[in-house]
Formats: C-alpha cells, structure tokens, sequence
C-alpha cells in the first residue's frame, strides 16, 4: 500500500476531518460532526464560545460570521462602525452595536447581503438556512440575477461541496426557509472554508493554512522504515510529507499525538504507517485537522462496498471482478511497523497481466476501500 494515495485527490475538500483541538466551553453541537465544525473554527478564532450551539442565528450575526470569514478579520474592534446606517443602506441597524453596524455595513457594501426590501435589513430577524447558503456563496464570489434566488446560490452551493451529500459535513433535515442554529452555521462556514474556487480557498489564501498529506513514521515505542529511529520526547509523534510512491520525504516533524486526534501513545504508535491528511498552521508545526485517510472511502459512489465472494485468488463486488495480486506479506516485508493484517492489494480483472487500474484494499471491518493508482 505503499503510493500515493489518489484519494487524497477526490478527498481534498471532503475531509470529514477528526480535529486535534479542544471543545469550545459552553458550544455543544447536536452531533459530533457539527462539533467537529465548531471546534475547527474556534481554533481559527472563527466561532466564539460561551453561546449554545442550539442557539438561532439572527440575520446580523450571520454578516458577521460570513464577514470575518471572507476577510479573515476575527477582531470585534476591527468591525466597529459608528455612522450608522447610513452606508449601508438600511434604515434599520442603527440601534445595532458599532461593530454589528461594521460588518452589516460591509456585507451590504460587498453585495453579499441585499436585505429584505424597502431598505430594510431586518437585523435581529433569525437568519434562514436558504439566506445562510446565499450570503456565504457571494461572498466567495458567485453573484447572481435577483431571479436566481435562491436556487442558483443553493445549486451552486451543493457544486462547490458547501451543502449536499458531497460536503465534508453533511447538514440533513434542515428545511431552506428554516431558522438556524450556530451549529449549522458552523457546519456550513467549514464546509466552505475549503471549498475550491479558481484552485484555491479560504483556508489558504484568507486564513494562511496549508494542506498536506503526511506519514506517520514514528513514536517513543515503534518506528517505520525510515532511517529507523523513533521519538525521543515522550507524547510526540513524527511525520513527514510522502513523495510520488507515498514513501517519506523531506523533512521530518514532531509534534503533540493530540493534535492528530491520538488519546494516547498506544493510538498513535497503532497509526505508524498510516497516511493523513492534515490542515495545519506555521509549516506543518501547528496541526489544526487531521484525517487518517485509512478510514476514508469513496471507492465505489459514496459508500465503501463489502466483500461478497472472495475464492481463488479473485474477488467480487457487485458485478466486478478483481484480480489479487498481493498479500498483506508481500506488501509490507520492509515496515517497520504494521498496523492492519487484512491489507490485500488487488485490481479490476482486465483478462490479462500486468492488471490496469486502481488499487484497492480489504480493510479490518471487511470493507473495500480505494487506496491508490497503479
């Protein structure tokens, strides 16, 4: 198993990430995967804590939210605006505090928020799910005919992976003309935090993280293949990025197991081997999200398929028949560390030898998951 993972390709803005970071006081989401939202944008000091994540969302708050996404500016101070509405072009914010005057006054200056006609704005009104979608698609840059509301933003939306069955997270039994809660706002702004416009997101270009995909080759107890030498700092693990062949490369870095989501030094020594794909701040020192990409799967449509009849060397799913073409044996003699005994390497059956197409593997829970190209 030992290339590059191509998944990673289909699976960079599908991250459903495990974040290495703490739970935010006083924001307990529903689900773990709107609090794994929460906890992310806390960490980049998008989400602030000390408000339920139950709690609904008013229409200013939202333009804050999205304001400080697309800007990257998380200060209160910077937003304060005391002219009141008269920027803006909405009667009705004046009573707003000067920060909430800032950011409304700025999201209508950008065009990603219009109001509710008649000059209003209706501030403290609570924001709708269909609102949410259409203010964070402007701002990413995407402006429409007033007749394309609010199914062209929603359409969109679901192509960029912001909303739908393709988004990292996904938001389920939420009607588009209802109220929502910080939670689902904050499902949504992580959602498009890595949402590619032009090749790029605001991950990158806005909030200054990068991405990668890494290995994990070392901890205190074990090491991989990789001038074999293990971690000297009791509760660190090492890493480095994976060249062409998903073999280590370049330099190698150390950092805390619980930003990789380990509970202790026995989870993180059973991950040796394990590739992940990581968000991280100041070149990879700081990992804010990490994913072990072992655990994802999209190999056929949206969910891993289980073996039906595996016999003689050939397995078959569904109505494909796969060739092996190794064993756990064969593909791991020069580790220095394994982690999954039912790792069997095998191909689509073309008829013929050498076999075309991509590899796969059987995991622990029987499951066939994509793991790279030939």
């Amino acid at each position: 198993m030992k290339k590059i993972l191509s998944l990673v390709l289909a699976m960079v803005m599908v991250l459903g990430l495990i974040p290495a970071v703490f739970a935010l006081e006083g924001s307990t989401a529903s689900n773990p995967d709107y609090q794994e939202a929460i906890d992310f944008l806390a960490t980049v000091g998008l989400y602030k804590g000390g408000v339920p994540a139950d709690e609904d969302v008013t229409r200013w708050q939202m333009a804050l939210f999205v304001s400080r996404f697309i800007t990257g500016q998380l200060d209160d101070k910077y937003w304060e605006y005391t002219d009141e509405d008269k920027d803006s072009g909405f009667t009705d914010i004046g009573k707003l505090e000067a920060y909430q005057i800032g950011a409304v006054t700025f999201a209508a200056q950008e065009g990603i928020v219009v109001g509710v006609g008649e000059n209003k704005f209706a501030p403290n009104d609570n924001v709708q799910y269909r609102d949410a979608i259409t203010m964070i698609v402007r701002a990413l840059g995407f402006k429409m005919k007033a007749s394309q509301y609010p199914w062209g933003y929603i359409n969109k939306a679901t192509e960029l992976g912001i909303i739908g069955d393709k988004a990292p997270i996904v938001i389920k039994d939420v009607a588009y003309t209802d109220a929502i809660a910080r939670e689902i706002v904050a499902a949504l702004l992580y959602n498009a935090f890595f949402a590619k416009v032009d090749g790029k997101t605001v991950a990158e270009t806005t909030f200054g993280l990068g991405t990668d995909v890494v290995i994990i080759t070392a901890t205190e107890d074990a090491f991989y293949n990789y001038n074999d030498r293990r971690v000297t700092k009791s509760g660190y693990v090492e890493y480095a990025s994976i060249d062409e062949q998903g073999e280590p490369v370049g330099q190698r870095y150390y950092n805390p197991i619980g930003q990789f989501g380990f509970a202790n030094k026995a989870e993180a020594t059973e991950n040796i081997g394990n590739y992940f794909y990581v968000t991280y701040l100041d070149n990879k020192h700081e990992i804010l999200d990490s994913k072990c990409l072992a655990e994802v799967y999209m190999n056929f449509g949206d969910e891993a398929q289980e073996v039906t009849n595996l016999y003689s060397g050939k397995l078959k799913i569904g109505d494909k028949t796969f060739a092996i073409v190794n064993t756990y044996s064969d593909l791991n003699y020069n580790q220095g560390y394994n982690n999954n005994n039912n790792e069997i390497k095998y191909y689509l059956d073309n008829g013929s030898s050498p076999y075309i197409g991509a590899e796969y593997y059987i995991g622990s829970d029987n499951n066939i998951y994509h793991v790279a190209n030939p």
